[in-house]
């Protein structure tokens, strides 16, 4: 797949954003998950539709909602907005209604979603 420049370039320095975060951040013995925000916009990903991958996606979910309150806006607007909007708008909503259920059920055994900053 061939990128727009534009994209490419947006990606990147969201990446770099990131990587800066994590290089900061090193030194306290907690890892972050650098590509959070590129995972979700990967096309055609697989993704179980199973209450475990459910529960984990609305930690997901949830931490990101969260990191919004306690974050500068624009930060959060070019980090962390975009794949909070495919999580709800594109990813989410394929779960079978019974599969929500079960994930709110496992959802206190998922283990923490590391600090978003």
């Amino acid at each position: 797949m061939v990128r727009e420049p534009e994209a490419t370039a947006t990606v990147e320095s969201r990446r770099s954003l990131v990587q800066s975060a994590v290089s900061a951040r090193r030194g306290c013995g907690e890892e972050l998950s650098v590509d959070v925000a590129d995972t979700c916009a990967v096309p055609n990903a697989v993704i179980t539709l199973d209450a475990d991958a459910l529960a984990r996606l609305t930690a997901m979910r949830d931490a990101l909602v969260a990191a919004r309150t306690g974050m500068v806006p624009e930060r959060w607007q070019l980090l962390y907005a975009p794949p909070l909007a495919i999580l709800e708008r594109d990813i989410l909503p394929r779960f079978p209604a019974a599969v929500h259920t079960q994930a709110a059920e496992r959802l206190a055994q998922v283990p923490p979603v590391p600090a978003i900053e």
